[in-house]
């Protein structure tokens, strides 16, 4: 079976309006498994799995790659700029922009876009068939050099009017397939206010009623449903990252209904059930007690298309009224739902490194326990079924290993070898003692102490890479402007 066959009805007559007579050469591309994986994922980030919107109808990532592609061919008939806008996206990872968002990437969107090229590069399908072709890789892995396919917002491009046409047709009601058909029909292409290739309307009707359109749709991407369901799966995807359950790799590989039934088996699954059932959400101007709650910001978008060359907030008040109204939409809420965030295991081993950092050497009424071996130091904690040991060998120059057990596994350690240089020991009590028992200030990693830390003419200073997966450190001491001491670590999560 191949995707054009086994179509939605929907769908398909969506495509016909884009592109009546299907590109018959494109279907081989489409066709290939590095764009056939993105067949399972939504194109609404997981919007669809939940109640709190009315439709529960699936866009694939993969449909909206095609769509785009159709109105790209229909109007331009060119095979480059087609096979681009097919590629845009074939990076795509599961919950799409979920994961720009957990990579920081919330207000653009962009920051797997540079995958791109990989994944086409990757796929020998693919490659086979531009060799084929005499079409290059960069000629198809940047749809950005094409303003028919994209350009900046609020300009009107493929990309933008696919997404908003699907959208309004498919998941939000907004549009029948007749005021879909009308809006296509009245566009054409136009030249812009740089001299460039855009799309625009003919008329000042379907131009305005577009972009009513848009500003409702605009709304609905950041209301209170929207961001509160993306910050709840991309802090899903994040805890079971941090617990090892995932991997930054299955994001890219695995199909998005196999990452559910992950998360559902998961520590998170009854949240996850809370959120797919709820219809309703609720908001408050301060923060809730006692239950997950999100309060966070989202990419604005709109659209401010050209009629016959003339943007239509410029010549239409009603538009731009519209508009508006779109960019002065509040964020400022929190949003809740009646459910409880379970603590990842990496938060419980970060405050279990706290806990036991500050109970042991840094803190100067702890006691050592009974050597482990022949001339060591060590200190023991102990916190439910997580026990904490730190062993060292000698003072002035010294090194040591800690290790945190869970049950009798070792799950997490860190190597550390320290010196003074040219010193006295009388600094561990005056500047490195204290500065450990400020371990895990301002979410730096529960490693040794704060990134800086001063006390009379001593500065402490600890800087690392990576995180408690993995990472390596160096702390510092100086005396004025004097190096005095300095230690340096690694260390990070054991597995078996």
């Amino acid at each position: 079976m191949s995707y054009l066959s086994e179509l939605k009805d929907e769908i398909r007559a969506y495509f016909e309006i884009l592109e009546p007579d299907f590109p018959k050469w494109l279907e081989e591309y489409i066709e290939t498994p590095a764009l056939l994986r993105s067949a399972s994922i939504s194109n609404s980030c997981g919007m669809v799995y939940t109640n709190l919107i009315p439709s529960n109808f699936f866009y694939s990532n993969l449909d909206h790659s095609v769509a785009a592609a159709l109105i790209i061919w229909h109007f331009t008939r060119d095979q480059k700029q087609t096979l681009a806008g097919l590629f845009h996206d074939i990076s795509t990872p599961v919950f799409k922009h979920c994961v720009d968002v957990m990579d920081g990437d919330g207000e653009k969107q962009e920051s797997l876009e540079e995958l791109t090229l990989k994944f086409i590069e990757d796929s020998p399908e693919i490659m086979k068939l531009l060799e084929r072709n005499d079409i290059k890789l960069e000629e198809v892995s940047n749809y950005h050099i094409y303003p028919i396919a994209d350009n900046d917002s609020p300009r009107l491009a493929a990309d933008r009017l696919e997404y908003s046409l699907s959208n309004a047709l498919l998941l939000y009601n907004k549009l029948s397939l007749d005021e879909v058909r009308e809006i296509y029909d009245d566009i054409e292409i136009g030249k812009n206010e740089d001299g460039l290739p855009e799309l625009q309307f003919k008329t000042k009707k379907n131009a305005r009623k577009f972009v009513k359109v848009t500003c409702e749709m605009s709304i609905i991407y950041r209301d209170e449903r929207s961001r509160y369901s993306t910050q709840f799966i991309v802090d899903i995807l994040k805890n079971l990252s941090r617990d090892d359950v995932i991997s930054r790799a299955d994001l890219f590989e695995k199909k998005e209904s196999e990452i559910i039934a992950i998360i559902e088996k998961s520590r998170y699954g009854d949240a996850f059930k809370t959120w797919r059932k709820a219809k309703r959400i609720e908001t408050s101007k301060t923060k809730p007690d006692e239950v997950y709650s999100v309060r966070s910001s989202s990419k604005v978008r709109f659209i401010d298309p050209l009629v016959k060359g003339e943007r239509i907030s410029k010549i239409c008040k009603i538009a731009k009224g519209y508009i508006e109204k779109n960019l002065a939409y509040d964020m400022s809420d929190y949003i809740y739902l009646n459910l409880k965030m379970p603590e990842s295991q990496s938060d419980k081993l970060r405050d279990f490194l706290i806990n036991a950092k500050k109970a042991t050497y840094a803190n100067k009424s702890a006691l050592s326990i009974k050597a482990s071996r022949q001339s060591s130091t060590d200190y023991e904690y102990k916190d439910d079924d997580m026990v904490y040991h730190d062993t060292y060998f000698g003072g002035n120059n010294f090194m040591g290993e800690e290790i945190v057990y869970k049950g009798k596994e070792p799950v997490w350690g860190m190597n550390y070898y320290g010196r003074l240089l040219g010193s006295s020991d009388e600094i561990f009590g005056q500047i490195l003692r204290p500065a450990l028992m400020r371990v895990g200030e301002n979410a730096t990693l529960p490693l040794r102490g704060p990134e800086e830390f001063i006390v009379n003419n001593y500065k402490y200073t600890f800087k690392t890479t990576g995180g408690l997966d993995e990472f390596s450190g160096v702390e510092t001491i100086y005396a004025n402007e004097t190096k005095i001491y300095e230690l340096v670590c690694h260390g990070g999560k054991i597995r078996k």
